[in-house]
């Protein structure tokens, strides 16, 4: 699944919007659920280093066992 992210500046996802699909509906749902309740980032800062919002563009493999 290929995802982008918007980072909050304090490292949080605030959306996520997949741009490549893993071929189903409620995997790639859930990849956004996951990372915008789990993921952290350190934010991107600006030219005086203060923290920004700002994408991030992710690619998840997920595998699942047989």
């Amino acid at each position: 699944v290929q995802v982008i992210l918007w980072i909050q500046s304090d490292g949080g996802v605030r959306s996520c919007i997949v741009r490549s699909s893993s071929g189903s509906v409620s995997l790639d749902a859930k990849t956004c659920d996951v990372l915008k309740e789990r993921a952290r980032f350190e934010p991107a800062r600006d030219k005086d280093g203060r923290p920004m919002e700002a994408p991030v563009f992710a690619q998840l493999r997920w595998v699942i066992p047989e």
